[in-house]
């Protein structure tokens, strides 16, 4: 077989041609019947097949929901408090670090 470097993109406008009317098909068929070289080029190879369905995507986890809730939560809920400036601070340092 020849090799054609441009087989796909010839290949997509011949079936979108083919498919549009059916005089394409028979002087596409005219053609390759006629011309020595056209009978030497393999437009079927490397055909893929349509994609499939896109991956299944697992939902999150809980642990890191709970893990960005926590890390929400925990500092309105330090500023929230009313004791002292110490428990504060330092809930506010867990929460942060835990949105990180």
């Amino acid at each position: 077989r020849n090799r054609f470097l441009a087989w796909r993109k010839v290949s997509y406008i011949r079936d979108m041609l083919v498919g549009s009317h059916a005089q394409w098909r028979s002087a596409f068929s005219d053609h390759i019947a006629k011309c020595a070289t056209c009978k030497t080029v393999d437009l079927s190879r490397g055909r893929s097949t349509p994609p499939g369905a896109p991956p299944v995507r697992w939902p999150i986890p809980f642990v890191l929901e709970l893990l960005a809730f926590s890390g929400f939560a925990l500092p309105l809920v330090g500023i929230a408090l009313s004791c002292s400036c110490a428990w504060r601070v330092w809930l506010l340092v867990l929460g942060v670090l835990l949105v990180v």
